[in-house]
């Protein structure tokens, strides 16, 4: 059985996003929050209302996981063997799920019973190895998979970021003199925002640390990345990510042109990427902001043709 996860804030209509991936999946599940559900409209899909946790975590990572799990759960007691992790805010125009099981079983076998299927954007391999990051909009995956990458198995929804015991016994880390920070090698690094331990980075420590200690190894992000995942590109499955507004507008998927270290992953030889470099501030002069705008821009008209081509043929 093929289970999919809708997850997150309603805030954009839902109805479109419910009926394609119900056409896909035998068991679509929204897990959202309790205050959401004048907001849910009928369909073919099992309801999760949940409460929030007290601590929204860093870029409400804390609510994505919550959401998350809450629905991995319940497509683990219905026996679902294959799992796709999605958002209540994007449109698929474009999936086929017997691509992704094709995708999932590329390559050579691995424990996990098929690869983990997503994006190409935001994979960052990072000196230490501890600050690389996966990307978090949407994952395909077989059962064990997905419970590697998303369960909350001894994660505190007390903390606004969990790092694993052994990321900061390895890298000798402490807590700064600010909630915010940490001290690493002496220096004292920013927890917050886009240029930090990002919350992509809290999904990929989490993952590498789980999957280290269940086969007894050590790993590498790129070696992560070869044995365990197949990497699509951003086009694949025909995005329309929605702002959060009354009318109908688009955010750009590949975002951060302008940050040096949100790159994509380009093929297997990744750039590696160094932790002063998550620190560093984008540049502000006006051909760094034009540089940046176009290909953004780009992206926003694309997702608008996409999104009333898709419409246009219901």
């Amino acid at each position: 059985m093929l289970g999919c996860i809708i997850q997150g804030d309603i805030r954009v209509p839902l109805k479109p996003i419910i009926d394609q991936l119900s056409e896909q999946f035998d068991l679509v599940v929204v897990s959202t929050w309790k205050d959401n559900k004048t907001l849910c409209p009928v369909g073919d899909y099992e309801l999760i209302l949940n409460e929030k946790p007290t601590v929204n975590g860093v870029t409400n990572r804390n609510l994505q996981r919550y959401t998350t799990a809450r629905g991995l759960e319940l497509l683990a007691d219905r026996n679902c063997t294959h799992v796709l992790k999605w958002r209540t805010d994007m449109l698929p125009t474009r999936l086929n799920v017997n691509d992704l099981l094709r995708l999932s079983s590329l390559g050579s076998e691995n424990e996990l019973g098929g690869r983990v299927v997503t994006g190409s954007f935001r994979h960052l391999s990072v000196n230490p190895d501890w600050f690389s990051s996966f990307p978090d909009l949407y994952s395909f995956s077989t059962m064990a998979g997905a419970q590697l990458l998303w369960s909350d198995d001894a994660f505190s929804y007390e903390l606004e970021f969990n790092m694993p015991d052994r990321m900061q016994q390895e890298l000798n880390i402490c807590k700064g003199k600010k909630p915010d920070t940490i001290i690493y090698c002496d220096k004292e690094y920013s927890l917050r925002g886009i240029y930090a331990y990002d919350a992509h980075t809290e999904l990929y420590a989490i993952f590498k640390d789980r999957i280290e200690r269940k086969y007894g190894t050590n790993l590498t992000h790129k070696e992560i990345i070869d044995r365990y995942f197949t990497l699509i590109n951003d086009d694949y499955l025909g995005i329309c990510w929605f702002n959060a507004s009354k009318n109908i507008s688009f955010r750009p998927i590949r975002q951060g042109f302008n940050i040096n270290w949100w790159k994509e992953y380009e093929g297997y030889v990744p750039r590696l990427y160094s932790i002063e470099d998550m620190q560093r501030p984008p540049a502000r002069n006006l051909a760094s902001r034009l540089i940046w705008a176009v290909p953004v821009r780009y992206q926003i008209i694309k997702q608008f043709l996409t999104y009333f081509n898709y419409m246009h043929k219901l």
